[in-house]
């Protein structure tokens, strides 16, 4: 009983997170008001190339703590990753980068890995990085009394150690190719916090916070701003070739702003509060082409698929399920209904990565395709529609689409979904029910196919929706079991070397394309806002909201 409430849990918070109405259309007032501001501005940009110095205004709702570890408050969790690092980054392609760690090794067996700790990483008050820290920093994750978004990247390690100074072992409880991919969390100073309980609020860690980044926190005199100013010590700053002094970002300080609400931020950035607004999908065009702001959109976290039932009598067949997926239009959902605004992926594993090429794709719409499909595969027609005897029964090619009616988008992308399928004979009505109801519902088999999203994490492993330990409570709705895919699963969470995870990962999701448990239908995008004086070398992503930001700076402005 206990493991199946911990199960509800889970599925509760990481899948139907996403059913309600995130994707849903702007119904904010203040945001409607605010599209009626002008676009001019009192002041013009003299772009003349990089300059130093100038101030660059973020924003934030009230701090609850200013650790990274600790907080809950996605804002200041996000500025705070200007101030502290973690061991590894992840780069735009989603390949494990090196940060406060410049290398790292693993065992023959796959359960040791070993982190080196660069020698140059300082903290802001001059003191070195050491293996000591990044022990801390596991020790606070896991610590029982704390609860963190970090804890689950460390369910996989049984001991960690600090061998020396510059280097620090964990030990893992099985093999994981993708360990460094989860040693991305923050790492908190050791001796900062000596003497105090680091979970305390008013801990000196907690309120003054000391890290390793480009920008360093300064007290402020405004109970309304955060300040952060450059970190001219910042070891990913390269040395200038024509002297011995360091470099050191462009921008000179960070104000980082508080309002009462998130809802303030899109104002905040109109009426010129702050320089940097980012917004969920959504009408981007609104915002394209405007003089006085730049938008750099990205790819999000959240993907929206189909779950088949492969208990159902029709579904268990996949040539119906490959069928759907020819008939299904996925880019003209996307122009139709999002404004453009996703890219079709059909597993959950972020487009354009390095182990994901979403320029080849294995089911393009062709709709005579997928009824030609049907025919060869026994389906006949008659005036009821296309049928089939299955196990001694007649039955008509009728199905039901559930759909969490709350979701404004998933209701018309359903509706569309329906009229597709219909060319090719297949009858789906669609089932609008309350999220909670749609949950009962999925948990006792008790559908035919559900639009439904995943928020897939920064380690590309999915083997929570298609490993046969999962189809049983589990991620894996659609209950979906084939040996070879968990083999193959197995292989690549274990393979050390990329180029043969990458061929181990094709082939795997061929296998996967061709049973079709699911239905991938594609990515949310995100953007990102900027004032026109922001400029250089923008380019946000999922994993780094202020990717490159040592290289942004501030224009020159001028009167009109």
């Amino acid at each position: 009983m206990h493991k199946l409430k911990f199960i509800s849990i889970i599925i509760t918070i990481s899948i139907f997170m996403t059913s309600c109405s995130i994707y849903g259309e702007y119904k904010n007032e203040e945001e409607q008001k605010n599209q009626k501001i002008s676009a001019e501005n009192d002041y013009d940009v003299m772009d003349q190339g990089p300059v130093k110095g100038g101030v660059l205004k973020l924003f934030s709702t009230k701090p609850d703590i200013l650790n990274p570890i600790l907080t809950n408050n996605l804002y200041v969790h996000s500025f705070l990753g200007l101030v502290f690092e973690g061991m590894v980054k992840l780069g735009k392609d989603q390949r494990p980068v090196s940060a406060l760690a410049d290398r790292w090794e693993v065992s023959p067996d796959g359960l040791v890995w070993t982190f080196h700790i660069r020698e140059n990483a300082m903290w802001h008050n001059n003191m070195p990085v050491t293996a000591d820290d990044v022990k801390f920093t596991l020790e606070t994750i896991q610590n029982s009394k704390i609860n963190n978004i970090y804890k689950k990247n460390t369910q996989n390690i049984s001991l960690f150690t600090a061998v020396d100074k510059n280097n620090f072992k964990i030990f893992l409880r099985k093999p994981n190719s993708f360990t460094a991919e989860t040693m991305t969390f923050p790492i908190i100073p050791r001796h900062y916090f000596m003497g105090e309980d680091v979970t305390k609020l008013d801990a000196r860690g907690n309120t003054e916070p000391v890290g390793t980044g480009p920008y360093k926190f300064v007290k402020s005199n405004d109970p309304n701003i955060i300040k952060l100013i450059e970190n001219n010590k910042w070891w990913g700053l390269e040395e200038k070739e024509d002297s011995n002094e360091s470099n050191s970002p462009y921008i000179g300080e960070i104000d980082v702003r508080i309002y009462g609400s998130g809802k303030d931020e899109i104002n905040a950035l109109q009426i010129n509060d702050i320089d940097v607004a980012f917004i969920q999908s959504g009408d981007f065009g609104k915002y394209s082409g405007r003089p006085d702001l730049s938008l750099r959109k990205f790819i999000s976290k959240n993907y929206e698929f189909i779950a088949y039932n492969l208990e159902n009598p029709i579904l268990s067949d996949k040539l119906v399920r490959q069928a759907i997926a020819y008939a299904i239009d996925r880019s003209k959902i996307i122009n139709d209904y999002l404004a453009g605004q996703a890219v079709v992926s059909e597993i959950p594993v972020m487009p354009n990565t390095w182990l994901y090429d979403t320029s080849i794709i294995t089911y393009n719409s062709n709709k005579a395709k997928a009824k030609e499909m049907l025919i060869q595969g026994g389906w006949e027609e008659d005036e009821g529609g296309l049928f089939k005897t299955i196990k001694g029964v007649k039955r008509y090619l009728n199905l039901e689409l559930m759909v969490n009616d709350y979701n404004i988008n998933r209701s018309k992308i359903a509706d569309e979904i329906s009229a597709q399928l219909k060319e090719i004979g297949i009858n789906l009505s669609i089932r609008k029910i309350k999220w909670e109801d749609e949950f009962k519902q999925i948990r006792s088999k008790r559908y035919d196919m559900v639009l439904l999203g995943y928020r897939v994490s920064s380690v590309p492993d999915i083997s929570f929706a298609y490993s046969s330990a999962e189809a049983s409570g589990g991620f894996n709705i659609s209950g979906y079991k084939n040996t070879t895919v968990d083999r193959l699963l197995e292989q690549i969470g274990t393979e050390s070397d990329e180029n043969r995870r990458k061929l181990l990962f094709t082939q795997m999701k061929g296998i996967i394309m061709d049973d079709m448990p699911y239905l991938g239908l594609f990515f949310y995008n995100n953007a990102a806002l900027f004032s026109k004086r922001v400029k250089g070398e923008i380019s946000p992503s999922i994993w780094d909201r202020f990717n490159g930001i040592s290289e942004w700076y501030i224009a020159n402005t001028h009167k009109k």
